[in-house]
């Protein structure tokens, strides 16, 4: 169970990092930032700046309903609880890269 809390732990300081990130450079960001990278190029990449808090959103309910199922069912299915535990963390740190990546190429 301490791998789980650890993990969790990171995910939450992952999310922080995230959203004070946005919070600090959100006056420095154009009107309209590429977020949607798997849509055609050109204009229906392009979001609003508010679209990057889809990002921080995902990962924290990622990581709400994963760690919830791992408490309330998955006690003596351990590797089904790791797994949970490990994509969780997966969305978190990956959320993140991909939001520092955008707004370090925009700022």
């Amino acid at each position: 169970m301490a791998f789980a809390k650890i993990i969790f732990i990171i995910c939450l300081l992952s999310i922080l990092f995230l959203s004070s990130l946005i919070l600090v450079s959100w006056e420095k960001l154009p009107p309209e930032l590429p977020l949607f990278y798997s849509r055609p190029w050109g204009e229906p990449i392009l979001a609003k700046p508010i679209f990057l808090w889809i990002l921080p959103t995902i990962s924290l309910g990622v990581l709400l309903v994963n760690f919830a199922i791992n408490n309330l069912a998955l006690d003596e299915r351990k590797f089904l609880s790791k797994v949970l535990v490990v994509f969780a963390l997966l969305v978190s740190i990956l959320t993140t890269y991909t939001g520092t990546k955008i707004i370090s190429l925009l700022i």
